[in-house]
């Protein structure tokens, strides 16, 4: 599929993003989650360029962006606005995933004037600080994770999908992925932006959200997850007027890769105002 990368200059650092250019249409910027990258949204890009105009970003640490801090929600609030000054977009809708969801949440109540509506894949509607048994310092005290092989790597990344996205599952992980001086595979992103991510993911405020956020909100649920979530995504609901869920049968987190079609339709009609049940 044809598009520009393009580096940004912001905020000290460059940000990088692959443009889908097609002139007044309206906007879709689209965002990553932790520790993949803006090539994550391939498989779903087809089925949106003949209506769209899209922008897909590296948020900072990630793929072709700045390994270069500060890992936090606000900066890359922050970063968002300047990509959006510097391509020239008034309005958006923002589509994120997994831990981006927050982050672009955030935006949209800090610069509603620049939202349209936002879609959420599957995250952004719980505190993992609520989850049974989720300790935030035990995991900020791990070793930093890493596999021994390229194939470990690849089998782990295999292992959430079927196999007819394997090739390009391969592909994605060889960006999220490399090997280490000590031979060992580990994640480009570096560990101390993990952690800070992690952190900041685990702990957003979702009362301080639904006080300031009134966009439209589009939740898309994987279904292969543990009951919390059903619970969590039931209280965001019961916050958040504005927002809608539906629920993906058989689809594991990564939904943009997994099911890109159904992903697309379903952003289309909800971008269109139309029902999403019909």
């Amino acid at each position: 599929m044809a598009h520009t990368t393009k580096k940004i200059e912001a905020n000290g650092i460059t940000l990088a993003c692959n443009v889908y250019e097609n002139p007044g249409a309206p906007v879709l910027v689209l965002i990553h989650g932790l520790t993949s990258t803006k090539e994550s949204y391939n498989l779903t890009i087809p089925y949106l360029t003949e209506k769209y105009h899209i922008l897909s970003l590296d948020l900072r640490g990630h793929g072709e962006s700045t390994q270069a801090g500060p890992y936090v929600f606000a900066q890359l609030v922050e970063d968002i606005l300047a990509v959006l000054d510097h391509e020239g977009i008034e309005k958006t809708t923002l589509v994120g995933g997994s831990f981006s969801n927050a982050p672009i949440q955030q935006f949209a109540a800090k610069y509603p004037e620049r939202v349209e509506r936002i879609v959420m894949l599957d995250g952004g509607f719980a505190r993992n600080c609520e989850m049974p048994g989720y300790n935030i310092e035990e995991i900020k005290s791990r070793p930093v994770f890493s596999v021994a092989t390229k194939q470990d790597a690849l089998a782990l990344a295999r292992s959430g999908y079927g196999e007819p996205v394997n090739e390009f599952v391969d592909e994605q992980t060889l960006r999220e992925f490399h090997e280490g001086a000590d031979g060992r595979w580990t994640f480009r992103l570096p560990h101390e932006a993990f952690m800070g991510y992690a952190e900041e993911y685990a702990t957003f405020s979702l009362d301080e959200l639904a006080a300031t956020l009134h966009k439209p909100i589009l939740v898309l649920q994987a279904t292969r997850r543990p009951a919390f979530y059903d619970e969590a995504l039931k209280r965001y609901l019961a916050k958040f007027p504005t927002a809608q869920a539906v629920a993906i049968p058989d689809s594991p987190h990564p939904l943009m890769v997994s099911h890109p079609q159904q992903v697309a339709a379903y952003i289309d009609r909800f971008v269109e105002g139309k029902d999403l049940h019909a």
